[in-house]
């Protein structure tokens, strides 16, 4: 059995409308040990011989056999696999990979060598013994033509298959040169098979063991020249691919790939930057429609929150509220909760503008953070802002913070702490102390359902009384004519519920006169100002009792707190709600949503469909780049997983830089306020999914060029790459 065994083949090429004759009814066998000499005129088949023999090309007539194993029937993936196994081939014009190094040329047919080490030396080694280990360093493009073919010789050597396929391996050098380059082939010889097409048999005479002369695509002459070598045994299978050593290949060979052609990597690198910033930028733009989208609650959502009332209406005593608490372990509750469901406004005088924080969020007491600037609360005129970055301005600014007295519900506040975030679609947040957070409910309260009058001696009635940090429990400031004397005032108030309204007196009491006209502007209608303290108690006595505030939210560690509460307390005397409970739209909330999400999520998916076709254009553009480079790749049997693995690896280095500048920008704008302000905040979600959706866009354009790529014979994609 002949280990390589061409029976009648014959090779027909097909070119608009016109059929030529490659070769035809070629008979020949071969063995391990031969040297093999074609020759024959300028096109008359030599070079299609060996490209049939390689599986570079594929043959119409008649069968190969290679160790009595026919090939016929043999796809693309099958060739691939044989020539990984049998073939090293001389190309006649080289097909050196112009952008890798000599060493890296020859360092890619021993990728069978797990260690980079032993690869690197085996790799100079080779290329010392063809006088190239002095350009190890140099691209192939800077070469001169016996350079290359030095290279490519190096090449196939370095592969050690045993057959080795030279065309024309001598047509670039000198005579010196060639008798050395066919020295070494003769030398290789002795275990492998080596067939070299030459246009002058004088340069192989003394080292070939047989003469083949092509003549018009067929054998004219076949003559056995001398003996040679006999290597019985078969050729052993190759080590069996593992999946680690592919992906360290495939990451080796992509990262080459990608450092090998650096313009051609930037522009890909800018090109993806461009495109993820465009789908950001339109995402962005898309956030304020898509939000008609988002949830809308009966109660400000927050987390383990559970909302009481009783169900005939009643105000709950105190003894029921506390067995609940007890009952549902409850972490402590809020009496007067309204302050949670209505949103404060922080003001701020500044030295020429009055700046504002609105839509704040009331925290539950407890509430911790790390402040970005400042401190937490500890009195009870004290409070920490939570804001979005983009309104960290003026007072408000993290950068050199100092306290300052702010308004809320018109009560005054000290600002002692900043903690910014970068969601400037998420609503600011106001922390205070425990006995803050009293102090808020009673200014929220005093904004919303209570009335609080008083009446000073002489008949003076106050329609408003507000409290001032300034004045102690026995003390009072009105506006006008008034002396540092004691005055009767006499202070009572009224509160609508529910479940109808609620009244009380504090009674006549002497307080004493303090003259804060130097500390507090007077207003068009003044109020009557007394004590924090004093302000506080007659909020908890308009809201506590059996004729109080009708609800009660009490708090827990988790909504599956919360949700396992609301079970607990729902019977036929309360009812408990979740805070997070959605209420319905209305008609006109959803068309509103309909009609703004709708065009919003046209103009979305219309500009990431541009978006995506212009860098899938571009891309494969790119790709049909390296074309060729491929094609040599297949041509030297490198696995087809490990250079999949490479192209895709390649691809995914390019997009990194897109990745990682992005995030870089996005940082930079939403932590900077003014930038902040003009954008609407891109989410960590929406920028995980830009960022897969652009990877996805690479690896399906990398997918179908690929595929194309090897679904045809690499003789074709070599010569359709250039």
């Amino acid at each position: 059995m002949a280990f390589l065994e061409l029976k009648n083949i014959g090779k027909i090429y097909a070119s608009e409308g016109a059929v030529a004759v490659g070769i035809r009814g070629v008979n020949a066998s071969f063995e391990r040990g031969e040297f093999v000499a074609v020759t024959g005129e300028s096109g008359s088949g030599k070079s299609t011989l060996l490209n049939v023999i390689s599986g570079m090309d594929t043959y119409e007539e008649g069968e190969l056999f290679i160790e009595g194993q026919p090939t016929s029937h043999f796809l693309q993936p099958d060739w691939e696999e044989y020539r990984k196994k049998y073939i090293s081939f001389i190309f006649q014009d080289y097909n050196i990979i112009e952008s890798f190094t000599v060493l890296q040329n020859v360092e890619l047919s021993l990728m069978h060598i797990k260690s980079g080490v032993e690869r690197r030396r085996r790799a100079l080694e080779l290329l010392d013994r063809v006088g190239m280990s002095d350009h190890a360093g140099h691209k192939g493009s800077k070469l001169s033509g016996g350079q290359k073919q030095r290279t490519v010789i190096a090449r196939a050597l370095a592969k050690d298959s045993p057959i080795i396929l030279a065309d024309e391996p001598t047509g670039n050098l000198d005579a010196a040169s060639s008798r050395e380059i066919m020295a070494l082939l003769s030398e290789v010889s002795k275990d492998k098979l080596v067939i070299v097409v030459t246009h002058s048999f004088d340069e192989s005479e003394q080292y070939a063991t047989r003469h083949i002369r092509i003549y018009d695509g067929a054998v004219a002459t076949d003559t056995e020249l001398k003996g040679h070598a006999e290597c019985a045994s078969a050729v052993p299978e190759p080590e069996k691919e593992s999946f680690a050593g592919n992906l360290s290949n495939g990451f080796s060979l992509g990262w080459a790939i990608f450092r090998s052609k650096p313009l051609l990597s930037l522009f890909i690198c800018f090109l993806l930057l461009i495109g993820t910033f465009a789908v950001l930028g339109l995402s962005s733009a898309s956030t304020a429609a898509l939000q008609l989208f988002e949830k809308k609650y009966v109660f400000t959502p927050v987390e383990g929150r559970v909302v009481v009332a009783r169900r005939d209406g009643r105000a709950l005593s105190d003894g029921e509220i506390t067995e609940l608490a007890e009952k549902t372990g409850s972490l402590s509750f809020v009496r007067y909760d309204e302050i949670f469901d209505v949103r404060g406004t922080v003001g701020s005088p500044g030295d020429e503008t009055y700046e504002i924080i609105s839509n704040c969020i009331i925290m539950p007491p407890g509430t911790s953070v790390r402040p970005s600037a400042g401190r937490m609360p500890e009195e009870k005129d004290e409070i920490l802002l939570v804001i979005p970055v983009s309104a960290s301005v003026g007072r408000f600014s993290v950068g050199g913070f100092e306290p300052f007295y702010s308004t809320v519900f018109g009560v005054e506040f000290r600002v002692v702490g900043i903690k910014t975030f970068r969601d400037n679609r998420r609503d600011p947040e106001i922390i205070a102390s425990d006995s803050g957070f009293e102090y808020l409910s009673a200014a929220c309260f005093g904004n919303m359902p209570l009335t609080l009058r008083a009446s000073v001696e002489g008949g003076k009635v106050f329609s408003s009384v507000l409290p001032s940090r300034y004045l102690k429990d026995d003390e009072v400031f009105f506006a006008g004519k008034a002396d540092n004397k004691s005055y009767s005032v006499r202070l009572y108030g009224e509160a609508m519920y529910d479940n109808g309204s609620r009244t009380a007196t504090d009674g006549t009491q002497d307080l004493n006169y303090v003259d804060l006209t130097s500390k507090i502007s007077p207003e068009f209608d003044p109020p009557l100002y007394i004590g924090v303290d004093r302000y506080v108690e007659i909020f908890r006595e308009m809201t506590g009792g059996e004729n109080g505030y009708p609800q009660v939210s009490f708090l827990y560690s988790s909504w599956r707190d919360a949700n396992r509460a609301v079970s607990l307390i729902t019977n036929d005397d309360f009812v408990a709600v979740n805070s997070n409970t959605e209420c319905e739209m209305t008609v006109l909330d959803i068309v509103e949503a309909l009609i703004g999400g709708f065009f919003s999520a046209v103009m979305w998916v219309l500009g990431v469909i541009f978006i995506s076709f212009f860098i899938n254009l571009c891309t494969s553009r790119t790709i049909d780049a390296f074309r060729s480079e491929m094609a040599v790749m297949r041509s030297m049997g490198i696995p087809v997983r490990v250079i999949r693995i490479g192209m895709f690896f390649r691809m995914f280095i390019s997009a990194i830089p897109a990745v990682v500048i992005s995030l870089a920008a996005l940082t930079i704008i939403f932590s900077v306020p003014d930038l902040s302000a003009s954008f609407a905040y891109v989410t960590p979600a929406t920028f995980a999914l830009v960022t897969v959706g652009m990877i996805i866009i690479v690896a399906r354009v990398t997918v179908k060029h690929v595929r194309r790529l090897f679904g045809e014979s690499v003789k074709k994609a070599i010569r359709s790459g250039r």
